[in-house]
């Protein structure tokens, strides 16, 4: 009786692993890529960086931007480095 209940339960889990196979190589062959792509609405391709560089700088950015330039020379002339260093030279720059 052990022989027969025994074989019934590895025929039911042989049975099972056969029905079940196809299923799993099918869904571990899936392209993910596709999917992800497929997935994004269209709108999605405005936020791209070259969608944002076009935008024209605010006048503190185009500010943060000439002080940039400026505290580089000043690195190269006076030698001076570190964020202490830079932050008072911003707060000047940025008053005048």
């Amino acid at each position: 009786m052990a022989k027969n209940v025994l074989g019934f339960l590895v025929s039911g889990l042989l049975a099972t692993a056969v029905i079940g196979l196809p299923h799993v190589a099918i869904a571990q062959d899936a392209p993910k890529a596709d999917a992800r792509v497929a997935a994004k609405p269209e709108s999605a391709n405005d936020t791209k960086p070259e969608a944002k560089a076009k935008r024209p700088l605010t006048a503190q950015q185009l500010k943060m931007k000439e002080c940039g330039a400026k505290w580089k020379e000043e690195k190269e002339t006076k030698g001076v480095k570190g964020l202490e260093a830079w932050n008072k030279f911003r707060s000047e720059c940025m008053k005048s």
